[in-house]
C-alpha cells in the first residue's frame, strides 16, 4: 500500500471535487485547522448556468486523521439571496473536534 503525505490527500481531493466542474481558479490557500490538521482553502469561479448564471464558491478541504472533510458554499453572480459575499464566513466557520469524532470502523 502507498503512503501519501498529507499534501498528497488534500491535492486528490481538490482534483476529485473540481472535475465535475467547469471552475476557474482564483485562489488556494494552505494552512492548519484549528492549528493542527492540514487544510486547503479555495477560492473558484464556477459555471452554475444549469442553475440560473455564472457564480463562485469557497471550499475547504480539512484532513484529520484518515478522514477528510470537506465544507462548500456556492452563490450565483445574481446573488438573489445576498449571500455571495458570505461564502468566506460560512466555509471558514466550520471546526472540527477530534475529541467528539466516533471511529469508523468496517464492518465483514
Amino acid at each position: 500500500m502507498t503512503d501519501f503525505t498529507p499534501a498528497d490527500v488534500l491535492s486528490q481531493t481538490r482534483d476529485d471535487l473540481l472535475r465535475p466542474f467547469k471552475a476557474q481558479a482564483e485562489a488556494e490557500r494552505s494552512s492548519l485547522a484549528e492549528d493542527t490538521f492540514p487544510s486547503l482553502t479555495l477560492t473558484r469561479r464556477v459555471d452554475l448556468r444549469e442553475f440560473g448564471d455564472d457564480g463562485a464558491f469557497d471550499a475547504r478541504i480539512i484532513l484529520l486523521d484518515k478522514r477528510v472533510y470537506i465544507v462548500l458554499m456556492a452563490a450565483s453572480d445574481s446573488d438573489l439571496c445576498g449571500c455571495f459575499e458570505l461564502k468566506s464566513l460560512v466555509v471558514d466557520s466550520f471546526h472540527v473536534a477530534p475529541d467528539l469524532s466516533i471511529p469508523y470502523e468496517l464492518t465483514p
